[in-house]
């Protein structure tokens, strides 16, 4: 006998095997209902329980709590990047571009190599004083100048 795509021979002789199991915790006790294939849409309604993760191949709970951790993620990196953004605007409109096009008035270094001096400049701030609020804006001070480094191996 050939078997359709949706038949699935388990074995035991059966021809029209019919898997149940009762509810979970909150429904009525010992009450047969048959589990849905992968390829079923489950639209009825069901307790909070029904639905725990990996629960008859479901993980919609996990799924959205990776999805609001995720979400969280993407908004409080946004949130620094938009902030050091426009610290690294404003200090090339107050300074010029001098970062990326020194005057070498005074210095002679190239742009990546004073950017790289700044940076050590800062490393050794947080090296002396350590990792403490009267360093938040060494480290955001930082995160600028590793991004600046960025921009002038590039160009």
């Amino acid at each position: 006998m050939n078997k359709t795509k949706d038949e699935k021979d388990c074995g035991c002789g059966n021809k029209n095997p019919k898997i149940e199991m009762s509810k979970p915790k909150g429904a009525e006790f010992n009450t047969p209902y048959p589990i849905p294939s992968a390829t079923t849409t489950v639209t009825s309604k069901h307790n909070e329980y029904y639905f725990d993760t990996n629960r008859n191949g479901r993980d919609d709970i996990a799924k959205a709590e990776a999805v609001k951790q995720n979400n969280s993620f993407e908004a409080n990196l946004d949130k620094i990047l938009m902030n050091v953004g426009n610290l690294l605007k404003s200090k090339n409109e107050a300074y010029g571009n001098t970062s990326l096009n020194p005057p070498k008035i005074f210095s002679k270094l190239d742009s990546s190599e004073a950017i790289c001096a700044r940076i050590d400049d800062k490393i050794m701030r947080i090296k002396n004083r350590g990792l403490v609020s009267a360093t938040e804006d060494t480290v955001t001070d930082l995160i600028g100048y590793l991004l600046l480094l960025k921009m002038s191996m590039k160009k």
